[in-house]
């Protein structure tokens, strides 16, 4: 009887971690989608700025722009580094309860994602 409530709690669990994970995702996209469709901004810093709500929807826009292969590699790298507001939602959803700093987390990975950037940097002046 045990084991079986254990069960049933754990699956409960595992779906809202999933509703939680998927509802930060589509809201996310759906920003992304709106902000794609603001022609004022330049394409690259549109899709920067789409790629900071959105990583994945914000790399796929950044690959179809027209600059250079090596400041692509550079924000991309800073990109997946950083993961966007829609990892840091989903984050946020899975430490809520916790005592851990989703402040401290941020700050964290925006350091982490200038680290990477400085090194795709320089991989790309070794390379060109």
């Amino acid at each position: 009887n045990t084991n079986e409530h254990n069960f049933v709690s754990l699956s409960q669990e595992t779906f809202f971690t999933l509703l939680n994970i998927s509802s930060y995702l589509l809201i996310f996209n759906i920003a992304a989608s709106f902000i794609k469709q603001i022609t004022w901004i330049p394409n690259p810093l549109n899709s920067i700025i789409i790629a900071l709500f959105e990583m994945t929807t914000g790399i796929n826009e950044l690959t179809n722009t027209g600059i250079h292969l090596h400041s692509k590699l550079i924000f991309i790298t800073g990109i997946l580094t950083f993961g966007g507001f829609s990892v840091i939602a989903q984050t946020q959803g899975m430490i809520h309860s916790t005592n851990l700093s989703i402040k401290k987390y941020m700050t964290d990975k925006a350091i982490a994602s200038c680290i990477a950037m400085s090194v795709m940097y320089g991989f790309t002046l070794l390379f060109n």
